[in-house]
């Protein structure tokens, strides 16, 4: 069994299964046998080669394994009188048997991996292997199954590589019956009497031979190396393809000296690279005899010291006046004397029996045709020629023809070269199309409600790509404004893609209100344009869930423009009311609500003890409007009767008072103090009971609830005072107390008032 210590933690799954099917045994792993590799070590690091034991987690993408392997290659085995040696090898324990020459993990991100029978080695026929991960050894022996008496040996021979970490010793294992006969003579050598180990090549090299017993010894092994993007002076790899690597390559020391090894410096990223030459022109190139050549040249770049064409050397000729096949090489070397792979150029010198004089060729450079928009400028691309016998000649073509960019349409320009011998080229023309700027236009404007309450979307077209967004009133704007929001009050947020199909989406709409909406598009080039106006009102609906009026609403207060807006339009749409849709509880919204008031006044105001409407929203105002929307019922809390009831009870108690005179009307018998005394129940209304609030369960209505039910005590005691008075003095006595309470009443409401306003 084996033991990793710490957790592997990876960041790609495949590399994590992958690397957890390489260690033997793992808990939880399925049984797959992942030694399926070519047994190299490459970039493409144990690529699956198809044998019966490859899985498909046996290929690393990886060109650097964060990790250290091992692996033990068999070399000879032989077996004497009976003797049962193989070349298998048993990683861990008897059951996990691996190919020979294939790689197993020692050590990944940054865990040891350890075999958990370390102290016991199996009785196997072949090399049992174990781990000591922590203590970086790996030990391997060799079972003896037969008696010193029957003449059985057994021998085998190999040698362990590492990946990542080098040899740093070997030793003999001296427990039990495990010991080495003669271990360290360095014969490095077969012997069949004895065994033998030893280091070559940094690899630890072993000969076993055994009788009646086990043999076997441990590989110490150092220098963990992992790979995670090393510099190229410490990847082990030849970089430049000098023959050097890393400490031996001059160009990872800091002096150039590779014999200096306080100079080398392992984080170099860079070992000296070979320049590269780039020939110019063609190749090969021919031309015909008795003509000049001129060689086009080369270029030469160095990784390390950039462009060193003026370095290049060339060696070869040509003989221009004898026909044949020539050979220019190209050479450069790089400031540290690294030579880049040679570039040779041939020429061919072609025979002239009769000479005849050939045409040039004109060929033309950039596109054609050219299209550009009207107005825009335009420049010819221009063309190049080359004759046989004169070589280049461009700086002799002439151009005719003109291209006007003010006018659209399509113009031709045509291009002509003659060599010395005066024999002109076929000429070549260019077409330049010069096409009308077209002006942006708007058409299949539309909106549309949305299944998502609120909610409109607003489509159109435009001729050409352009921007997209809409403005929006609740006032129509039949001639637009200038400025960003012609003349509107919002605006969506613009959609800067370029499309010729075009969708806004606005939300946040309230029902029953007209909205009026234009679509906007430009882009960079054209003025932005706007569209036709349109416009929508949203149908109320009614959902099972309904709450239309969600606040408290009164003259004077600091009400919810949203919440006013709404109950504006509930009285224009359910009351034919003709108010002026906004978020201001104005003088016109008051009347409006007094009037719903009264027609309802079994329902808001009687309950309260009222006669007359109030113009106030609140507890039952409020009710009844949501159950006209939502045509359902919104019973009352008990907070809410009691509310209401308290109230009541006290303006009873004012009427057996007789504080309203004989008939109940206010201005009976209050004339004194007409205006203030007539509004005495609405004002009290307005102070305790028709308090503005938001939300009747805050702390602010809770402490108006406390304030009224103190005051409605102290005017239940005072209309019992009243009754108590008038028995002991008769008629004398209510003239006295009238005129006393009419007083007391006046200035309850005086220091209401004042209360309120601060």
């Amino acid at each position: 069994m084996t033991k990793i210590k710490n957790i592997f933690l990876f960041t790609s799954l495949s590399i994590t299964i992958a690397l957890l099917f390489l260690v033997d045994k793992v808990s939880a792993v399925q049984s797959y046998s992942p030694y399926c590799g070519d047994g190299l070590v490459n970039q493409s690091w144990e690529q699956c080669d198809g044998q019966s034991y490859c899985t498909s987690f046996c290929q690393f993408n990886s060109q650097c394994i964060a990790g250290v392997f091992a692996r033990i290659n068999v070399i000879n085995v032989e077996n004497w009188n009976g003797g049962d040696m193989t070349s298998d090898i048993f990683l861990g324990s008897a059951s996990n048997r691996i190919p020979q020459g294939k790689w197993f993990p020692l050590y990944v991100n940054g865990s040891y991996i350890d075999d958990s029978d370390i102290g016991n080695y199996e009785v196997v026929p072949g090399l049992a292997v174990q781990r000591q991960g922590s203590n970086k050894k790996l030990r391997v022996r060799l079972h003896g199954s037969h008696t010193e008496a029957s003449g059985t040996k057994e021998h085998i021979q190999g040698y362990i590589e590492f990946i990542n970490a080098s040899v740093l010793t070997q030793e003999s294992d001296n427990s039990g019956n495990n010991k080495l006969e003669n271990p360290f003579d360095n014969i490095k050598e077969k012997e069949p009497t004895q065994d033998e180990v030893w280091i070559s090549d940094n690899k630890s090299m072993f000969w076993l031979t055994v009788t009646t017993q086990d043999d076997s010894f441990y590989t110490n092994y150092g220098n963990v190396n992992i790979c995670t993007n090393k510099p190229k002076c410490s990847d082990s790899i030849d970089n430049d393809g000098d023959g050097k690597k890393d400490i031996q390559d001059p160009a990872c020391h800091t002096d150039g000296n590779p014999n200096n090894t306080n100079s080398y410096n392992p984080d170099i990223d860079s070992e000296n690279e070979k320049p590269v030459i780039t020939l110019l022109g063609n190749n090969p190139i021919e031309i015909l005899q008795g003509s000049n050549f001129t060689d086009p040249g080369a270029t030469a770049n160095d990784p390390e010291d950039g462009d060193i064409t003026y370095k290049i050397t060339v060696s070869g000729f040509v003989n221009t006046s004898v026909p044949g096949q020539y050979t220019l090489t190209y050479n450069v070397a790089d400031s540290k004397g690294l030579a880049a792979d040679p570039v040779q150029r041939t020429v061919i010198v072609k025979q002239i029996s009769n000479p005849v004089n050939h045409k040039p060729t004109i060929t033309l450079l950039g596109a054609n045709p050219i299209t550009i928009l009207q107005g825009n400028s335009f420049i010819d691309p221009g063309a190049t020629a080359y004759d046989i016998e004169d070589g280049d000649i461009t700086y002799k073509i002439t151009v005719s023809g003109f291209v006007n960019t003010s006018v659209p349409g399509q113009y031709t320009l045509t291009y002509n070269v003659a060599d010395s011998k005066g024999l002109a080229a076929d000429p070549v023309q260019r077409t330049v199309i010069v096409k009308e700027k077209q002006s942006l236009e708007i058409f299949n404007e539309k909106v549309e409600e949305t299944e998502e309450k609120g909610k409109v979307r607003i489509t159109w077209e435009t001729n050409l790509p352009s921007t997209s967004r809409v403005v929006y009133d609740i006032l129509s704007h039949s001639q637009p404004e200038g400025g960003y929001l012609y003349g509107y009050r919002w605006s969506s947020a613009k959609d800067e893609n370029l499309v010729l199909r075009h969708s806004v989406f606005i939300s946040g709409l309230v029902d029953g209100v007209t909205y009026y909406f234009r679509v906007v598009s430009g882009n960079d080039s054209l003025r932005e344009k706007v569209g036709k106006e349109l416009s929508i009102k949203l149908i109320p609906d009614r959902p099972n869930e309904c709450n239309y009026l969600l606040e408290y609403i009164q003259l004077g207060a600091n009400n919810n423009p949203k919440e006013v807006l709404k109950l504006k339009v509930f009285l224009n749409v359910f009351e034919k009311e003709n108010l002026q849709l906004n978020g201001i509880y104005d003088i016109a919204a008051f009347e409006a609500v007094k009037r719903f008031q009264a027609k309802y006044l079994n329902d808001i105001i009687t309950p309260w003890g009222h006669e007359s409407p109030t113009g106030y929203v609140y507890i039952l105002t409020k009710k009844k409007i949501n159950e006209i929307y939502c045509q359902k019922a919104f019973p009352l809390t008990p907070a809410q009767e009691k509310e209401i009831e308290e109230f009541r009870s006290f303006i009873e108690g004012l009427r057996k008072a007789n504080v309203f005179g004989k008939n109940g009307n206010n201005e009976d018998n209050l004339s004194g103090a007409s205006q203030e005394v007539n509004n005495v129940p609405q004002e009290i209304a307005s102070s305790t009971s028709e308090k503005t609030a938001v939300d009747e369960g805050g702390s602010k209505n809770m402490q108006e609830n406390k304030q009224f039910e103190k005051d409605s005590k102290n005017k239940s005691l005072f209309a019992s005072l009243i009754n108590v008075i008038d028995e002991q003095w008769g008629g004398l006595g209510n003239v006295f107390l009238l005129f006393i309470i009419i007083l007391i009443v006046v200035a309850f409401i005086y220091f209401r008032r004042n209360s309120e306003n601060r």
